[in-house]
């Protein structure tokens, strides 16, 4: 058993569905692959808040694609809600998180990870070529060292096989998929050119970035990151499905005593296009351009065109903490946190305010207009759910989940109670029970 549990859940039949909800032991029933919390951009009120974390959230923001089989996407998600076991401070700054920026923390016994909402998703260590299912995240983490997969039912036989040889063999490379039909996120560690007075061998790292994402197809996403100098590690560049050669600018800013201790500076402050395959001219100037404040918060961001589309505000007292933020030409939104991180006021000029107050397993949100709704939630960290929504009309819904947080029933406002019938393993729905039956 190469060491594993007898009876993890991961080691039974893993049919379909995302990553590993086992325990790495059946004494102690440890969940793995249970995040943090909840996502910070799934239930979200106002210009949006997250009544269940207190966490002001920009749940993504896109500043460049361009079509390609695998195209290179420059998005933004901002939290304000942190985690205790962070991932190193993105490119985008405290409380932002790129693609670019996800990771996989590789620890003696665990596995952590670092996704671009800002949450950690905790797994039990992996042994070479073991694949795991977490059913609350839905998503699977694999661990390369097999070269196919001895079940050729499992639900990612196929997907398997589209990566290359000689990254499935790899046992030092990590994937994660979220479905059947791909794609892969690759993770590995970036060869680094060793200091003159290194020790040889030098210890793998135990952060593991993002090198590319890998279509089923065969079309790959690839991130390009330097061995060497000011920005080792650090993505500098990407090739997308299409071959499109782009630069991401970095620089290192001096920040302050009070930033994080794993914050080293370095930011992303352009996007520049280098080369398109049957196009001999590109443009000179950035297809996106990023501001930062003295602290290293992302402050303002500019499009091609050199116009300033988003700014945003933060506490001067809690760095990456945003207190305000607009868009080109529209009024400010600004937002108070309480003592313990957590948004208890919005303001909209010209629109709704919002006042939120929380309780153990409660929050009350009230607008503008005195309208007042009560969200209640059950369940700890990932697998918290809300599971009753008193309306400002004056009706009630609610929400049964089973043990990995998976809906099973919903009631609405009139009483009708619609039931899910779903697969164990998988958590794939099988039937569904209407109201009359």
């Amino acid at each position: 058993m190469a060491g594993q549990p007898a009876a993890r859940q991961g080691d039974a039949t893993l049919y379909g569905g995302p990553i590993v909800q086992g325990s790495a032991s059946v004494l102690i029933g440890a969940p793995s692959g249970i995040a943090c919390s909840v996502c910070p951009g799934g239930l979200i009120k106002g210009n949006p808040v997250n009544p269940s974390l207190g966490a002001k959230v920009l749940p993504g923001e896109t500043d460049l694609t361009l079509p390609a089989p695998a195209p290179l996407v420059i998005h933004r998600s901002y939290s304000s809600y942190r985690t205790p076991t962070p991932g190193p401070a993105g490119l985008f700054g405290p409380g932002w998180q790129g693609a670019f920026d996800v990771s996989l923390q590789v620890r003696p016994r665990a596995l952590i990870l670092n996704d671009n909402g800002g949450r950690s998703l905790h797994f039990d260590a992996l042994s070479a070529g073991e694949i795991v299912y977490s059913s609350s995240e839905k998503l699977w983490l694999a661990r390369g060292g097999a070269a196919d997969l001895a079940d050729a039912r499992h639900a990612l036989f196929l997907l398997w096989q589209s990566l290359p040889r000689r990254l499935r063999e790899d046992t030092h490379h990590y994937f994660v998929s979220n479905s059947p039909q791909g794609p892969w996120w690759v993770f590995g560690y970036v060869p680094q050119v060793p200091a003159a007075d290194a020790v040889l061998p030098a210890p793998l790292p135990v952060h593991r970035p993002l090198l590319c994402v890998a279509e089923r197809t065969g079309h790959q996403l690839r991130y390009l990151r330097d061995v060497g100098g000011e920005f080792a590690g650090r993505v500098t560049g990407a090739v997308d499905g299409a071959g499109r050669r782009f630069r991401l600018a970095l620089t290192r800013l001096a920040l302050p005593a009070l930033s994080r201790p794993d914050d080293d500076g370095i930011r992303l402050t352009a996007v520049h296009l280098l080369s398109a395959p049957g196009f001999t001219a590109v443009p000179a100037t950035p297809l996106a351009r990023y501001e930062y404040g003295p602290r290293g918060e992302l402050t303002a961001v500019y499009d091609r065109a050199g116009v300033a589309v988003r700014g945003f505000e933060y506490d001067a007292q809690h760095a990456g903490r945003m207190v305000a933020h607009h868009y080109a030409g529209r009024p400010v939104t600004t937002y108070e946190y309480n003592a313990d991180g957590r948004v208890i006021r919005q303001h909209n000029p010209g629109g709704l305010d919002y006042r939120f107050e929380y309780d153990t397993d409660r929050t009350t949100v009230t607008d503008g207009l005195g309208r007042r709704e009560v969200y209640h939630f059950a369940g700890e960290n990932g697998l918290r759910r809300l599971i009753t929504h008193e309306r400002a009309d004056g009706t009630t819904t609610h929400s049964d989940y089973d043990g990995h947080g998976r809906l099973t029933a919903t009631t609405d406002a009139a009483g009708r109670k619609t039931e899910f019938d779903l697969d164990v393993a998988s958590g794939s729905l099988c039937g569904i029970t209407a109201p009359d039956g």
